[in-house]
């Protein structure tokens, strides 16, 4: 529900530096699903490629709506960063 995302939206952006925020995340989004609109909003709180990979790598097992997960690759802002979460994907789905 809305509230919860809130919650886990403030509890990662507050993480403190990019590298900490990622194991925020990590931590707060076990036992959850959300969608790719929700993944989105979280990944634009990252400013580097790295962590934003890294955590559309570890949201795509809570993806309600696994089919849109593609476009989750414009959060990225390196066409390799793309190519990799895209090849990611593409064998989650084999």
């Amino acid at each position: 529900d809305a509230n919860k995302f809130n919650e886990v939206y403030s509890k990662i952006k507050n993480g403190g530096y990019d590298n900490e925020k990622i194991t925020v995340a990590k931590k707060v989004l076990v036992n959850i699903c959300l969608s790719t609109d929700q993944v989105k909003s979280i990944a634009q709180i990252f400013g580097h490629d790295r962590e934003t990979l890294e955590l559309l790598k570890y949201a795509y097992t809570i993806l309600t709506d696994k089919n849109n997960a593609n476009i989750l690759a414009d959060e990225l802002q390196y066409s390799g960063s793309k190519d990799e979460y895209l090849k990611y994907i593409s064998k989650q789905n084999e």
